[in-house]
């Protein structure tokens, strides 16, 4: 496929039904409802809107959560044993901060959205047990990995990424169980990272070139990324002024300072003050994450109701999946290292 053919439909509501946000966006009133509009959606990669909900239902119902089911919940200690191949053997027994807090959410959206299957709650019940046991103290990260009993592994340090899943999975869990506790329990969690991430000795190993580079208190496309998605999950259950600071801040350092309007793509790391960075780093654009942080400023448009921030941002994700599609085998590189040189990453993640 021609990333020109990617979608053949212009404007955002070519993009909408991609993110699962057209029913969402026409009940707010952002797309049009005629059926002239909605009949422009006649495929998706060749298949028709129905096909691919019953093969999406398929791939999760009759093969994923099986195998999920099977292979990788520890329905002993709970947490998930995500170190497995592709026959469902577990090559370690450990465990991730970042697969355990997304496991958390996983099973608890199931639980929410999906089907109200007694076993989701219970996986996310004894995951967050689990996660809650080997809890840091206040201003620390849980560690990146552990075992499968909850010993942290050595040189295995935590990010804000894995305590950011933590916390937007304890917020959907707070909504599967009814006990807002732990709705409180992420919103903690999500201000002690804002704090570490706010000060002058934060240090980050961004993700560019052969290997990670040390960036001293760097502000991080892929940072702002989770910090507005765990508001947003927040704030999709129950309303907080603190919260909505922190969602407006992220979108604003993303589309106003991240936002290279030299190329029309978004540098993935600035200074502490949101200064765009001399050298390699002002060529390096992750495109990857523009393209997940695209969808997520998309989705906390629908819950505001800000047209122009949703054309806006679907504008921005149409510009970065075209620039990152790979014409010859299909699919989209995830990191640009330099613009002005056309230097990929090629590999590719899901």
């Amino acid at each position: 496929m021609n990333r020109r053919d990617f979608l053949e439909v212009s404007g955002t509501v070519a993009v909408t039904p991609l993110i699962g946000g057209w029913e969402s966006a026409r009940a707010v009133g952002m797309v049009e409802t005629n059926e002239d509009t909605i009949g422009q959606i006649v495929n998706i990669a060749g298949l028709a809107p129905e096909e691919l909900l019953i093969q999406y239902k398929r791939y999760l119902f009759d093969d994923f959560l099986p195998f999920m089911d099977k292979f990788i919940i520890d329905h002993q200690m709970g947490g998930f044993l995500c170190n497995a191949d592709r026959s469902g053997k577990n090559l370690t027994l450990n465990k991730s901060a970042w697969f355990d807090g997304r496991g958390i959410w996983v099973y608890s959206f199931l639980y929410n959205r999906l089907k109200s299957d007694p076993s989701y709650l219970e996986t996310a019940k004894k995951t967050v047990d689990f996660v809650l046991r080997i809890q840091p103290n206040r201003n620390e990260f849980w560690p990146g990995a552990y075992t499968r009993e909850g010993i942290p592994l050595p040189d295995k340090g935590g990010d804000i990424y894995g305590n950011l899943f933590i916390a937007e999975g304890l917020a959907e869990f707070s909504r599967a169980c009814g006990d807002a506790a732990y709705w409180d329990m992420a919103k903690g969690i999500l201000l002690t990272c804002l704090r570490i991430y706010d000060r002058e000795d934060y240090v980050y190993p961004v993700d560019y070139g052969p290997s990670p580079a040390f960036v001293h208190a760097p502000r991080v496309l892929g940072h702002w990324m989770v910090f507005l998605r765990t508001a947003s999950s927040l704030l999709h259950h129950t309303t907080d002024p603190e919260i909505e600071k922190i969602a407006r801040r992220s979108i604003d350092a993303v589309m106003n300072h991240h936002y290279n309007p030299e190329f029309a793509l978004f540098n993935e790391a600035l200074h502490h003050d949101l200064s765009r960075p001399e050298g390699p780093f002002s060529q390096f654009v992750y495109t990857g994450h523009a393209i997940e942080t695209l969808w997520m400023i998309m989705d906390e448009a629908l819950r505001t109701k800000d047209r122009k921030l949703f054309d806006l941002a679907g504008e921005r994700l149409k510009r970065h999946v075209e620039v990152a599609w790979d014409d010859v085998y299909g699919g989209v590189f995830r990191s640009l290292d330099d613009v002005e040189e056309n230097i990929w990453k090629l590999d590719k993640v899901l």
